[in-house]
């Protein structure tokens, strides 16, 4: 997802990858990359998941709010 170089500019009318921009270290060229084959009005779906999740039990934090 960092090197789109085998599409052209503006090829897609949507780009979507759900949650694997955790995997990356650096976003910037991910995001150059999504803008380039995107074509102009074209929508760019992106999954993110907060890594404090994974710090905490999520079951207990929601049990012990209710």
């Amino acid at each position: 997802m960092r090197d789109l170089s085998a599409f052209a500019d503006a090829t897609f009318d949507v780009v979507f990858h759900p949650v694997s921009n955790l995997f990356v270290p650096d976003l910037a060229p991910v995001w150059r990359e999504c803008f380039r084959v995107l074509r102009p009005g074209g929508t760019l779906l992106v999954g993110f998941l907060n890594p404090d999740v994974y710090l905490f039990d999520h079951e207990a934090s929601t049990s012990a709010a209710s």
